[in-house]
């Protein structure tokens, strides 16, 4: 069917983004572009799933609204009870594939999150960010269901921002305390040459 056919390219981002890291680690001249490369995977992702939602959208409430046709078809012929089932059951799927939205763009992000945070990761945070919230700003049509999902959606994107920042932090703090252990270590080896030598001058 057209679904199955237009889903392809909306899954390449994400296949990209698993991809990314396994040949980083085969080809070890990639290594020095393995942040960007997985910063631009990321964004790729966001999109893809975005055009993905809107397609199972679409293709659920195809499905949907000819089951409802083919059970009772005497609705069809009442203009107005058909476009009150039909704008329901839009707005049910829609609230189910937003939540699937921010679950995945938030698995994207943690995922994301396992990167030193420069400049690169942060600018990718915040373009899935936008991306997601105007989606879900055109998507949901009630005012109290979109402050909902905006909500939750803004509160799992700190989520992932702050474990970010977090293993960043702890990151740098254990490279400070290893290389000044090895600065230490390299001083005290350099003074025990000194010593020697200058004890064996001494004897001699």
């Amino acid at each position: 069917s057209w679904f199955q056919t237009a889903q392809l390219p909306c899954l390449l981002g994400p296949l990209a983004c698993i991809l990314v890291p396994c040949f980083c680690l085969l080809f070890h001249k990639l290594e020095q572009y393995f942040n960007a490369l997985t910063c631009l995977s990321t964004m790729a992702s966001n999109v893809s799933v975005i055009f993905f939602c809107q397609l199972l959208l679409e293709a659920a409430l195809e499905g949907a609204m000819t089951q409802v046709w083919a059970a009772a078809s005497c609705i069809v012929e009442d203009a107005g009870a058909y476009g009150a089932i039909e704008h329901r059951l839009r707005t049910e799927q829609t609230h189910n594939i937003l939540t699937l939205l921010i679950l995945v763009n938030t698995l994207l992000l943690i995922i994301l999150g396992v990167l030193d945070l420069r400049w690169t990761t942060l600018l990718t945070q915040v373009f899935c960010n936008v991306t997601v919230s105007v989606y879900m700003t055109v998507m949901v049509d009630i005012r109290s269901a979109a402050v909902q999902k905006m909500f939750m959606w803004q509160s799992l994107w700190l989520v992932a921002f702050m474990f970010s920042t977090r293993l960043t932090l702890q990151w740098r703090k254990s490279f400070h305390v290893k290389l000044l252990l090895e600065t230490h270590i390299a001083l005290g080896r350099k003074a025990d040459s000194v010593l020697n030598h200058t004890l064996k001058n001494t004897m001699a």
